[in-house]
C-alpha cells in the first residue's frame, strides 16, 4: 500500500468479506480488516487511523459502550456503523454513543464510499 494514504479500519463478520468494498476503499485508503470487535477494541490506534466502518449485527448496551469507549480514547476518529434494521430510537442511541453515521444493511456501495470520502474530506480523482 502506498505511503500517505488515509488509514481506515473495517470491522465485522460479513463486511470483511465484501471484496468489492475493500478494493474500492483501497484505491484511496490504507485499509485494515478485523473480523470481530475484540480485535478492534484491543488495538492501539497509534498509526493515525481516521475512520472505522463497524458492522454490528444487533445493538446492545455493551456495543454502545464499546463505541463510546473508542470515541473517548480516540476523539478524532470517525465511526460509521453498518447495522441491519435499526429503529429510529436505536439509531439515535448509536449516534449519541459517538458514531458519525449509520448505514442499514444491505447498503449501497456507492453511497457508503461517498460518505467515507465526505467524512474524511478526501478527493478521489
Amino acid at each position: 500500500m502506498k505511503q500517505g494514504k488515509t488509514k481506515i479500519i473495517l470491522c465485522g463478520k460479513t463486511i470483511v468479506l465484501d471484496k468489492t468494498l475493500i478494493q474500492t476503499l483501497q484505491e484511496f485508503c490504507d485499509v485494515k480488516v478485523f473480523n470481530n470487535c475484540c480485535d478492534l477494541l484491543n488495538l492501539s490506534l497509534k498509526e493515525g487511523e481516521k475512520l472505522i466502518l463497524w458492522e454490528l449485527s444487533g445493538i446492545s448496551k455493551k456495543q454502545l459502550k464499546e463505541i463510546t469507549s473508542v470515541k473517548e480514547r480516540y476523539s478524532n476518529i470517525k465511526i460509521i456503523v453498518i447495522n441491519g434494521g435499526a429503529s429510529t430510537k436505536v439509531a439515535a442511541e448509536i449516534l449519541k454513543a459517538g458514531a458519525s453515521d449509520i448505514f442499514p444493511k444491505p447498503f449501497d456501495h456507492d453511497l457508503l464510499i461517498d460518505r467515507v470520502v465526505a467524512l474524511l474530506s478526501l478527493k478521489t480523482g
